[in-house]
């Protein structure tokens, strides 16, 4: 009797053992319609390294198989033969989490439907890229027929009208998101790719606090964090930087030599659009406000060929009557850099004292402010 316990205690380990190493790998189930390559590729990484896994395609199913990874990604590409190059997608990428279980992936290559799931956290990423998805499509036709409206001011505002609203309700989906989700780094990923803490810090603070201490320390998340301490510089409260650069002319001119103004330092650039349409409201309020103290700095980034012919064009095009300085770098702006700009238009609100009062303020916030300080 003893002797029949024992042996039936170890068959339960062994079999408990045997679930425990099962649980540890992971097998990609995937189907593939709208194309049909010989083989497909998966990379992902392997301790210090990254590895490649091929998969052969037969009847349009292929599968991988392989050791779970706590959190880790593997990216499956699906290249297009030659005489299929005029499909919508070329060289599909998939991306997956590497977790114990079967993971499904399904892809129509010619009508650009893509599904993950099968496990928690490719549900998850499903999830979410099903509502960014539809925000991201959703932006690029906007910006399509905004182009097409070229020249059609009332209706180009309108269009940004609609886009606010649907970025506003995107950003609040986003939050529940992470709200919902804290643990994962689905969640660390979406504030990386949609909330950029040099053009909403405040925002991007306070959902990065949302997120567990785990994820907060891993090294995405280190990583997204140490922007807040390089944008301490550029804070609302300090000082603005300061900094010398050359107008159209050539003549130097110093920023902190603007002082016992409110000024506005603003960064723009002939080719940015957006800038451009902002720059009717630029005018209405230096006009408006100029004679009570407030001046605009122009810093433009343009930069390549015939750069300086494309700025002063645009700065007379918009009837832009205030400095305008730029060191036609472009991106590579020290300025820009210093400022840590990274998208543009992107403007500072400086008191006569020279310090940060206002971030990133247009049409009627930047009215608002003025008439608030400027009374």
């Amino acid at each position: 009797m003893q002797i029949r316990k024992t042996i039936l205690g170890l068959l339960s380990i062994l079999a408990l053992s045997f679930q425990l190493e099962a649980q540890e790998k992971f097998i990609i189930k995937g189907t593939l319609t709208g194309t049909s390559p010989e083989r497909i590729f998966m990379n992902y990484r392997q301790g210090t390294s990254y590895a490649t896994d091929t998969a052969l395609v037969v009847n349009g199913k292929f599968e991988f198989k392989g050791d779970a990874q706590k959190n880790a990604n593997g990216v499956i590409r699906i290249p297009v033969k030659r005489e299929e190059e005029d499909l919508p997608m070329r060289n599909t990428q998939v991306v997956i989490y590497l977790e114990p279980g079967t993971i499904e992936v399904f892809v129509d290559q010619k009508n650009k439907i893509m599904r993950i799931g099968g496990t928690p956290m490719n549900d998850l990423l499903q999830k979410s890229k099903t509502f960014t998805a539809s925000f991201d499509a959703y932006g690029q036709s906007l910006e399509a027929e905004f182009k097409r409206l070229n020249g059609n001011t009332l209706a180009q505002d309108s269009l940004r009208n609609i886009y606010t609203a649907a970025t506003l309700k995107f950003q609040q989906e986003i939050e529940a998101f992470v709200k919902e989700n804290p643990n994962s780094p689905i969640s660390l990923n979406l504030l990386r790719k949609y909330c950029d803490p040099a053009t909403n810090t405040d925002q991007a603070r306070r959902l990065f606090g949302m997120l567990s201490e785990e994820v907060r320390a891993s090294r995405p998340g280190v990583m997204y964090s140490s922007v807040f301490e390089e944008l301490k510089v550029v804070e609302v409260g300090a000082i603005a930087p300061d900094f010398t650069l050359p107008d159209a002319e050539g003549r130097n001119l110093k920023l902190s030599s603007l002082r016992g103004k409110y000024i506005l330092v603003d960064f723009w650039a002939s080719w940015c659009g957006p800038c451009r349409h902002e720059n009717p409201n630029l005018v209405a309020a230096y006009n408006k406000y100029r004679s009570k103290g407030f001046d605009i700095l122009g810093v433009s980034l343009d930069g390549g060929n015939n750069a300086k012919e494309k700025w002063i064009k645009a700065i007379l095009d918009d009837k832009l009557t205030w400095n305008q300085v730029s060191d036609l770098k472009g991106w590579d702006s020290e300025v820009a850099q210093l400022y840590k700009v990274s998208s543009i238009p992107a403007n500072f609100l400086l008191d006569p004292q020279g310090k940060i009062i206002g971030k990133n303020l247009r049409g009627a916030d930047l009215e608002l402010k003025l008439r608030a300080i400027l009374k």
